[in-house]
């Protein structure tokens, strides 16, 4: 599971993240949710992208031509630890499939693994991101990343 460690990171500081985007392909628990919204839960989440070689290939052209069959992306939610540092909460994952894999979703595979609950893939986890990342204009791939609300600081 942890074999993505040695693939390229897609920035070179995990990015701090609101919790709306923390929460898109799952919502957080109701002790979750009043953490990070108190002011102790400041700063608390961040993203860290990691693609294997074909993926690194399909940002450099910005998704454009569609990436290669066998790219894959692993989105690390990271949350912060009581000791102060990052902790993995979830990974989102991408794997590009050959033609006619699912071409209403770009012919990406999704998953989404949770410490508690374990790996979620199927029909449900398929429609669920794949709907969601159908608004990408780079072959349901966010390349850019302005999407990401910075977190405001006071």
């Amino acid at each position: 599971m942890q074999s993505y460690l040695g693939w390229t990171k897609r920035t070179a500081e995990p990015q701090t993240i609101t919790t709306q985007i923390f929460s898109l392909c799952r919502l957080p628990t109701l002790p979750e949710r009043r953490f990070v919204e108190s002011e102790h839960g400041k700063d608390q989440l961040s993203l860290q992208d990691w693609l294997n070689p074909l993926a690194v290939l399909g940002f450099q052209v910005g998704g454009k031509p569609a990436f290669a069959r066998g790219s894959a992306i692993v989105k690390q939610k990271l949350r912060r630890a009581p000791d102060g540092k990052l902790e993995v909460a979830a990974l989102g994952l991408m794997i590009k499939q050959g033609p006619g894999f699912d071409p209403a979703h770009g012919d990406w595979e999704y998953g989404y693994w949770e410490a508690d609950s374990g790996l979620s893939a199927g029909e449900a986890v398929q429609n669920h991101c794949g709907d969601c990342h159908r608004g990408s204009s780079s072959d349901h791939v966010f390349v850019e990343s302005n999407w990401r609300i910075p977190r405001k600081s006071p």
